[in-house]
C-alpha cells in the first residue's frame, strides 16, 4: 500500500529586492518630486512554523514504483505558507530517482516587501543508499 508520517519544523526565506533608476526628466506628481537618479532596496526574513505529512503510495507489489507526496502548511512571519508536491519515483538497489511537481506559496499581510510569492514547477531528485 504505502506509508506516511507527520512532519513539523520551520521554513526560512530570505528575500532581497532592489531598484535603481536614472530619468531624463524630473517628474512631479501631487507635490512630490521623483529624483532623477536614485535606488531603493529592502530585505525581508520570513520564519514560519510548519506542520504536514509526507509519504508514498506504492504502485507495484515490490514497491519499486511509487508516488511520493508531501504537503505542509505554516504561519509565523507570513499570514500563511503552503507547500505541496507529488510525482513518480523508482527505487533501485543503489537509490531512488524521483520526478515531481512542487508548489510553494507565501501570503504576507501589511506593507511588507512581498504580499504574495509563489514558486512552482518540476523537480528531479535522487537519493543514494550507502
Amino acid at each position: 500500500m504505502g506509508q506516511s508520517r507527520a512532519v513539523r519544523g520551520l521554513r526560512y526565506l530570505n528575500l532581497s529586492a532592489s531598484a535603481h533608476w536614472t530619468l531624463s526628466a524630473t517628474f512631479t506628481q501631487q507635490g512630490a518630486t521623483l529624483a532623477q537618479q536614485a535606488s531603493v532596496s529592502q530585505t525581508e526574513n520570513l520564519v514560519d512554523a510548519i506542520i504536514g505529512v509526507r509519504g508514498r503510495f506504492n504502485l507495484s507489489r515490490n514497491g519499486r514504483w511509487y508516488v511520493p507526496y508531501y504537503i505542509d502548511v505554516g504561519s509565523g512571519s507570513s499570514s500563511y505558507t503552503l507547500q505541496v508536491s507529488a510525482g513518480a519515483a523508482y527505487a533501485a538497489k543503489w537509490g531512488d530517482i524521483q520526478l515531481s511537481y512542487r508548489y510553494l506559496s507565501y501570503k504576507v499581510n501589511g506593507g511588507e516587501l512581498i504580499q504574495r510569492l509563489t514558486f512552482k514547477g518540476p523537480m528531479l531528485g535522487m537519493m543514494f543508499r550507502f
